[in-house]
């Protein structure tokens, strides 16, 4: 395995350990964190829950709408396609959160490339991805059911490209 001329980068192997550890604590926040407690997270599911059941956009004041219900469709198509194809229970619920993980890897890559691109330093490219995948709040978000992991990796693909 060579590092710098070969094929991985400086701080590329670090940025996989990185993205690694990441995803498996959030895999603990999924199965950890008591359902409702993350911020806005039982309206999330809720709307998600519409999207799975109604496979429509809710309409704000109709029964079963919450207040997140003002925001795109984008997270809420996913997650509620997700919980329809898991049952839409706790089995669901769990599943749905566990999908945020996978954006994890995503946006570590992303991260990663624009630091590169910023700096042209591969070592403090992967610090700053590495920032990315092992940072608390951000790994909380990634495994709870809430639209924002996807919002902040979407922005950051936008930027990217």
């Amino acid at each position: 395995m060579r590092v710098g001329a070969g094929r991985i980068p400086p701080g590329g192997l670090w940025v996989v350990l990185a993205t690694a550890a990441g995803s498996v604590i959030a895999l603990f926040y999924v199965w950890l964190t008591p359902p409702g407690l993350p911020y806005d997270e039982p309206a999330h599911w809720g709307n998600a829950l519409f999207y799975a059941q109604q496979h429509r956009m809710p309409e704000l004041g109709e029964s079963g709408a919450t207040y997140e219900s003002q925001m795109g469709p984008g997270y809420y198509t996913l997650a509620g396609l997700g919980a329809a194809a898991m049952g839409e229970d706790e089995v669901a619920f769990y599943g749905v959160r566990a999908l945020g993980v996978a954006l994890i890897p995503v946006l570590v890559l992303v991260t990663y490339r624009l630091a590169m691109v910023l700096q042209s330093d591969a070592r403090v490219a992967a610090v700053a991805a590495s920032v990315v995948a092992l940072n608390p709040l951000l790994l909380a978000i990634s495994g709870s059911v809430q639209n924002d992991y996807l919002s902040i990796t979407v922005g950051a693909v936008s930027v990217a490209l």
